[in-house]
């Protein structure tokens, strides 16, 4: 006999509660023989059983904007994820900050105290570290904007003025 011809019916499970996406949420549930039988007179045992659905992983992307030096290594950032389309999840951080506070090109940024709150932030797991990279440019001191006529004149002063020399 095959199991299509011994074997009936089918497992029943417990569902659970919905979330915002209309997706069953995080948790344990029990699996249970439901209709499953036997029409050979076969005897069946059944031995219960859960399933678990687990916390879905959240992607997240972060941008920070170039900024002109201010002498801090403070950071603007952007953050968008992947979350299900309807699921109630929001993303905040506490703060975001260049490597150090110096001018230089692909500075690394990273976001710092990152937190999901919402009706279905339990559903998913934040995959850290979230960082990205931006630039921190010259500033151009008071005062030296209005007589700087090139892009060399601007980096030479730029650079006279971050050794002392400046304004």
């Amino acid at each position: 006999d095959t199991s299509a011809q011994a074997l009936t019916g089918a497992l029943a499970r417990t569902s659970g509660t919905l979330s915002g996406s209309g997706h069953e949420v995080v948790g344990t549930y029990l699996i249970s023989q439901g209709s499953v039988a036997t029409t050979q007179g076969y005897q069946l045992t059944f031995t219960g059983a859960d399933y678990t659905i687990t916390p879905r992983p959240l992607n997240l992307s972060a941008y920070a904007p170039n900024k002109i030096y201010d002498g801090t290594t403070a950071a603007t950032v952007t953050l968008t994820d992947d979350h299900i389309v309807g699921d109630a999840i929001t993303t905040s951080f506490t703060n975001a900050t260049f490597a150090d506070r110096n001018v230089g090109t692909g500075k690394a940024v990273s976001v710092n105290g990152l937190t999901i709150s919402g009706a279905d932030a339990n559903n998913y797991t934040p995959q850290l570290p979230v960082a990205t990279t931006a630039d921190i440019t010259y500033r151009v001191p008071e005062g030296y904007l209005n007589a700087i006529t090139s892009i060399t004149q601007i980096e030479g002063q730029c650079a006279q003025y971050a050794q002392g020399g400046g304004n």
